[in-house]
């Protein structure tokens, strides 16, 4: 969602609409004193954005049990995804909190990790090209990590399955590619 203002009128006032720099018969080219009052300058100041309209909105239409649903669904998914990486060969799981879970590819051997976090952050950029899933980074106590984040409610399980497959898929061809992995490590 936009971020929006918030703006009332009186019904008797009809020429105005919630939200113009003007009372809309001023728009229009109607003379100001067949308008009304203008809002602006009568109330408190309304243009600032209503943050909370997203939230509001979420919860109207959910319902308080319909959010913490959600929310319990996301986390389950990022602990199913947390499991998945740290099952896959050459993927390291390293944090789940909440609907994020932070990770790094981590061939078998390599413990040098400045070579490691330089490897994941071309990783990454491979990652957010391919345009299949979308993850950002993390410092994980000093170290590069790759950052899952579950929000959309349209994600699955299969979609968690999916992403450690792609980190492997891509990690591995980037870790064979001439310039760089193996044999440039």
């Amino acid at each position: 969602l936009f971020e929006h203002s918030v703006h009332a009128a009186h019904p008797r006032f009809h020429g105005y609409v919630g939200g113009a720099a003007a009372p809309i018969g001023v728009l229009a080219g109607a003379p100001a004193e067949d308008v009304g009052p203008d809002f602006h300058q009568l109330g408190p100041q309304n243009s600032r954005g209503f943050r909370a309209l997203k939230v509001w909105l979420a919860l109207r239409m959910a319902g308080l049990d319909g959010y913490r649903r959600m929310i319990a669904g996301d986390i389950a998914l990022a602990r199913l995804l947390f499991q998945r990486l740290g099952a896959t060969p050459r993927l390291e799981a390293a944090t789940c909190s909440l609907g994020i879970v932070t990770f790094r590819y981590r061939p078998a051997g390599q413990h040098d990790e400045a070579a490691l976090d330089a490897f994941n952050r071309r990783l990454l950029a491979h990652l957010q090209g391919d345009g299949r899933a979308y993850v950002s980074q993390a410092l994980v106590g000093g170290r590069f990590m790759l950052r899952a984040c579950i929000v959309n409610f349209h994600t699955s399980a299969a979609d968690m399955h999916a992403l450690a497959a792609l980190v492997a898929e891509l990690g591995d061809a980037l870790w064979q590619a001439p310039s760089c992995g193996a044999r440039a490590a």
